[in-house]
């Protein structure tokens, strides 16, 4: 009777243990093994996952079965299917159908565009010192996108398209003169197809900004994973990792961006809500902060 008590005892933490609680987390499929544009928000995902193990338990990471229409995310994810964490730029609108972690997952830079061009018209764009000049050129965005909308609300002239792909070739056959990127994607997408399209290049002179944060979200009522994931991404600030993973990932392209040199043009963003970035400024990149603080409205 002993010995089986005593086995009974050594067991006991291994059937605790399976059947401990684990959160399944399901994250959009990317559109094909050439988009890695998501690649950092899902090991920041896994980051923030790891370092919430202590408090709530194991978990599970997978991508989605299917492959949705970034459109098209949102509203599946409000009804529960296919995913339950998404990363995207905020909008009142979206915060209205999925629920938030109001952390800026890339430090504001995907609201810095610079101006993806080909390179022969580099000097057109060195003329421009306001922006009622920049309206004398074509911009390429995605239809539906964010984007989109605040520069066609700053008088901007847009061209669109509904595949992502598809931007670059227009912007090679001169559909549009700039196809404006986030910081934290342009260096990428300009190495990944400098064989296919050796013309572009980065223009050198001028910045956009508006307040673009990226957030993950979940599903409305979803506090658990919610609290879950604001708590591992506490922790992996508080330690470093959340920062080390940053730099890692776009630490060079804002060396390279030469932020200081450029002149930089301030949209107004509506569709965002409020933000206040003095209050949580290790979230934001110091540049945003001096630039933003300064000005007592968007330039525009």
């Amino acid at each position: 009777m002993k010995s089986f008590f005593l086995i009974i005892c050594y067991l006991l933490p291994f059937f605790v243990h399976a059947s401990e609680e684990v959160d399944e987390i399901f994250y959009p499929q990317p559109t094909g093994k050439a988009d890695v544009r998501d690649k950092y928000f899902y090991e920041l995902l896994q980051l923030s996952l790891e370092k919430s193990i202590d408090k709530f338990g194991a978990y599970s990471l997978k991508y989605a079965e299917i492959e949705l229409p970034s459109t098209r995310i949102p509203v599946e994810m409000s009804r529960g299917q296919f995913v339950n964490v998404l990363t995207s730029p905020t909008s009142t609108q979206l915060e209205s159908m999925v629920l938030p972690i109001k952390i800026p997952l890339v430090k504001g830079i995907q609201g810095l565009r610079l101006l993806l061009i080909k390179k022969s018209k580099q000097t057109q764009f060195a003329e421009v010192e306001n922006l009622n000049q920049l309206t004398n050129f074509i911009l390429g965005q995605g239809k539906g996108w964010l984007d989109t909308i605040v520069f066609n609300e700053a008088g901007l002239d847009v061209a669109t398209s509904s595949e992502y792909h598809v931007l670059f070739k227009m912007l090679a056959f001169d559909r549009f003169d700039a196809f404006p990127r986030g910081l934290n994607e342009i260096y990428r997408e300009l190495d990944e197809r400098k064989s296919v399209y050796p013309e572009f290049a980065v223009e050198q002179k001028l910045v956009i900004y508006y307040d673009l944060p990226v957030y993950f979200f979940v599903q409305l009522g979803d506090e658990r994973l919610h609290d879950r994931i604001q708590y591992g991404l506490n922790n992996a600030l508080e330690d470093g990792s959340f920062d080390q993973l940053f730099f890692d990932y776009y630490g060079e392209d804002i060396i390279n961006a030469k932020l200081q040199n450029r002149t930089l043009f301030y949209l107004p963003n509506k569709f965002v809500p409020v933000i206040d970035k003095q209050q949580y400024e290790q979230f934001w990149l110091p540049f945003i902060l001096e630039k933003t603080a300064t000005l007592d409205a968007p330039l525009y």
